[in-house]
């Protein structure tokens, strides 16, 4: 709990740790002890030095009073046998779309809201192989299908060529988990010539700049394409999730910080 589970720890900081016991927890094999016990009504608390980083370990009942205030500011789960952590916590908000009110540009690409002529060659996604593998795009997909994406509110934008504005790709950015998460698309004719890095680097850029901590993007890991461009945008891989778009789904965690 506390500033790192919130991933906003900072040069001194300790780590807050809780454990659910109905009896006593015996002291933990990787600290020395420093001080004396301290109470906090329902919970009971220890500080240990774990090779100069100080950890505090809290104790309390199953049932924790109070537990779901805490929940509600910063929780992560590390582990939850019987599911009691996960169940003090709040449910995620809906994802908020975001998009800036004025277009970007570097020069060479344009990130802008969408215009209905953009619709038809925005369309052409559903007769590309390589959107329809690594995208939810639906096959089928017309242009009439396209409308709702004309709705600012959508949160949708077009990655366009800033000299002729000619439809290059589509992108989106919505919040996310501790910050934003972004996802794009580029027509074939568009790939292998730098536009997709340089749209990624204008939105990132912006959301940070918004004041998001951090931007997240996963990728397939069987989709290498995508994460050079990622990398190249300046992102750096975290992890790999299992199963997290569903059984068999893996992905690859990029992210990007202030």
């Amino acid at each position: 709990m506390g500033s790192y589970a919130r991933g906003a720890r900072r040069r001194g900081g300790d780590v807050d740790l809780v454990a659910l016991a109905a009896g006593p927890v015996p002291p933990p094999p990787w600290g020395a002890p420093v001080g004396p016990p301290e109470s906090y009504g329902a919970l009971t608390s220890r500080r240990y030095d774990a090779a100069g980083l100080e950890v505090e370990l809290g104790v309390t009942t199953p049932d924790w009073p109070g537990g779901e205030a805490v929940a509600a500011r910063a929780l992560r789960v590390l582990h939850d046998r019987d599911g009691r952590l996960v169940a003090l916590r709040p449910p995620p908000p809906p994802p908020v779309p975001l998009a800036p009110a004025r277009a970007l540009s570097d020069g060479v690409v344009v990130l802008r809201a969408p215009r209905a002529g953009d619709l038809p060659a925005w369309a052409g996604f559903a007769a590309d192989e390589e959107v329809l593998r690594w995208t939810p795009v639906p096959p089928g997909l017309t242009a009439e299908d396209l409308s709702w994406a004309l709705d600012p509110a959508a949160g949708h934008l077009v990655i366009a060529d800033a000299d002729d504005d000619r439809f290059l790709g589509a992108c989106d950015a919505r919040t996310g988990d501790g910050g934003a998460e972004l996802g794009y698309a580029l027509l074939e004719g568009a790939r292998g010539r730098g536009f997709a890095t340089r749209a990624i680097a204008l939105l990132t850029a912006w959301l940070l700049g918004e004041g998001a901590a951090r931007v997240n993007a996963y990728v397939d890991p069987r989709n290498p394409r995508s994460a050079r461009v990622l990398e190249r945008a300046g992102y750096a891989r975290e992890g790999f999730l299992r199963g997290w778009r569903g059984p068999g789904a893996d992905r690859d965690a990029w992210s990007a910080l202030r």
